[in-house]
């Protein structure tokens, strides 16, 4: 059966070796340190002549001394030869029966104490088996110690509510998406069963009922354009264009002059060069819902301001607006797919609901941020930044 190489087993194992390898050394060193305390073949034998205290300092050699006989000599050297052979052979047993025990409880002490260390790792991989996007709402809350192993488990729980989010959004999304494409659907099938079940329709009737298909047909089309560029924005590949804000805030504003003129608002610009790389077009159609944005959610008669600028390395856009007071909650809000200020709620037929969203899409996707904060006396400032264009021609690169 193949081992299972855990992370509980490696350290046991880690520890084990460490531990054995240091008594290892511990236990060469006091075997080098007895070896050399004890005597060796040069054994001191004293000699205690007649009328010498035996406590005197009166000592020669085995060899110099006269009086020792040589088999007394020899008897001595072997008998201290043995002694010393038998103490290190002693010494090292002992060691030895002692290190291998310890060696193999620091083993179970390090398995212990692995496996402990490691429990917020099992909670956590049981917990990714076991939950789904339909409990996300599920969380470990580990307690301990505030380790690394903790900030795993804190963070493993902080991604859940992320996914927890995500997921939300999305259901959500799909279901006004759904709503939003069906009710024109539902629309122009009882305009044309209405129609078609009168004989006496005249010719007023039916252009009338042709233009209104034309209108819910052109919110379709617009609604279906927004979730495409919703989708594209994500995925900008390729050739970087050099564009400029001012440039691109401009031309947005042409495009809606003629509807603030209709409801007498006013545009106060101020337009600095504002460089910045990236996909022309979305960046157009960012600036453009920005802009859209600003004149569709104003009073009548309101003011809308304008302002771009270079600071640094970033290019930044500031639009204000004139408008109903706003809470924190309601900006939030204003960022999610299909959802309406009061004016667009009013005028369904104006917008899609999908402006702020693509514009924070294609801002995200070019590696930049798009906030939104309501303003005291009403309305909101809508802040772009994106990275400001290097003096260098923009080139070709793999993603953004």
């Amino acid at each position: 059966m193949r081992v299972r190489w855990t992370v509980s087993l490696r350290i046991a194992l880690t520890v084990a070796a460490s531990f054995l390898v240091a008594g290892a050394l511990l236990l060469t060193v006091n075997f080098a340190l007895v070896s050399s305390r004890l005597p060796g073949d040069e054994l001191v034998v004293r000699q205690i002549p007649e009328g010498v205290d035996p406590a005197g300092d009166g000592s020669c050699a085995p060899a110099d001394c006269p009086d020792v006989s040589p088999r007394i000599d020899t008897a001595i050297v072997d008998a201290a030869r043995q002694l010393r052979r038998q103490t290190l052979d002693e010494l090292l047993t002992q060691s030895l029966w002692t290190l291998l025990p310890a060696t193999v409880l620091a083993a179970v002490l390090g398995w212990v104490i692995a496996r402990r260390a490691v429990r917020p790792v099992h909670a956590i991989t049981a917990a990714a088996r076991t939950i789904s996007e339909n409990d996300l709402h599920q969380r470990l809350r580990v307690e301990g110690p505030d380790d690394e192993l903790k900030e795993l488990a804190d963070t493993f729980d902080d991604m859940l509510g992320r996914l927890d989010t995500a997921f939300s959004a999305q259901r959500r999304f799909a279901a006004a998406a759904s709503h939003e494409l069906r009710t024109p659907v539902a629309v122009q099938r009882t305009l044309l069963d209405v129609t078609l079940a009168d004989p006496d329709v005249d010719r007023e009737r039916l252009l009338l009922m042709a233009t209104r298909l034309r209108h819910l047909g052109e919110r379709q089309e617009r609604i279906i354009e927004g979730l495409l560029t919703l989708a594209r924005a994500g995925q900008i590949r390729g050739h970087r264009d050099r564009c400029d804000l001012a440039q691109l805030t401009s031309e947005a504003i042409a495009a809606v002059r003629a509807d603030a003129d209709r409801r007498g608002l006013r545009i106060s610009t101020a337009l600095d060069p504002a460089p910045t790389t990236g996909n022309a077009a979305l960046l157009g159609r960012l600036a453009g819902n920005l802009v859209e944005n600003a004149v569709r959610h104003n009073h009548d008669g309101g003011v809308v301001r304008a302002t771009t600028v270079l600071d640094r390395d970033r290019s930044r856009l500031v639009l204000e607006n004139d408008g109903d007071p706003l809470t924190d909650v309601d900006v939030e809000r204003l960022f999610e797919p299909f959802h309406r200020g009061g004016r667009a709620r009013v005028h369904a037929d104006q917008g899609t609901g999908l402006g702020l969203s693509v514009a924070r899409s294609i801002a995200e996707a070019h590696g930049g941020t798009l906030t939104l904060r309501p303003r005291a006396e009403g309305g909101a400032t809508v802040v772009l930044e994106l990275p400001a264009a290097s003096a260098e021609p923009p080139g070709s690169v793999a993603g953004a």
